[in-house]
């Protein structure tokens, strides 16, 4: 009986795999290219001198193209131990009060954590039906450490939906958010002290 001839490199399974090799690169190169494009204009928001009303949700509006949240809000202190949520992409999330122990005395700037369920957190438990009701997953990251704290909070409707990518992700991302508050804190310093000079 005789064999079809076949050339060499034709094999059809070897060309199955370059062509996954090939379409897993370029998913990667166009996520590499997303992140850095990015981190640009995360950069680009620095520079521009923008009070925190606008920088805020700029910023916000940056990380979700990252991210893939639907909603976040940033986490600064209240008065006494707890925490208040002073920017939000929601409005309903805005002046949400939040303990400021328990869950976020696990979350650092070099640590941030995934939650894939809320239900099953107090600090989320504690939340009002408004808060709640569109997040099933969250995402804490720590912007700031004590004694002055700041955290981002990253929520989604999916159980599960943040993971291990998002967690590289935030840790990126963290420190240029963190470098944005600290820029608009010394904004309001220079502003306070140009203003007693007067």
């Amino acid at each position: 009986m005789n064999q079809p001839n076949r050339q060499p490199g034709a094999d059809p399974e070897r060309l199955r795999e370059a062509l996954l090799d090939l379409d897993r690169a370029r998913s990667h190169e166009q996520e590499a290219r997303l992140v850095s494009e990015q981190m640009v204009a995360c950069l680009r928001l620095f520079t521009s001198h923008h009070t925190a009303d606008v920088l805020m949700p700029a910023l916000l509006g940056t990380l979700r193209a990252v991210l893939g949240f639907s909603d976040a809000l940033v986490l600064f202190p209240d008065q006494g131990p707890g925490l208040v949520a002073s920017f939000a992409t929601a409005p309903h999330l805005v002046g949400s009060r939040w303990r400021g122990d328990g869950l976020f005395f696990r979350v650092n700037p070099s640590r941030p954590v995934a939650l894939f369920d809320i239900a099953f957190v107090p600090e989320w438990r504690d939340q009002p039906d408004g808060v709640r009701d569109e997040v099933r997953s969250a995402l804490h990251i720590a912007l700031r450490e004590p004694p002055n704290p700041a955290y981002l909070v990253c929520c989604h409707p999916q159980v599960g939906f943040f993971g291990r990518h998002h967690l590289h992700l935030a840790s990126l991302f963290g420190p240029l958010t963190a470098h944005a508050l600290d820029d608009l804190d010394l904004r309001r310093e220079v502003e306070r002290l140009r203003a007693t000079a007067r």
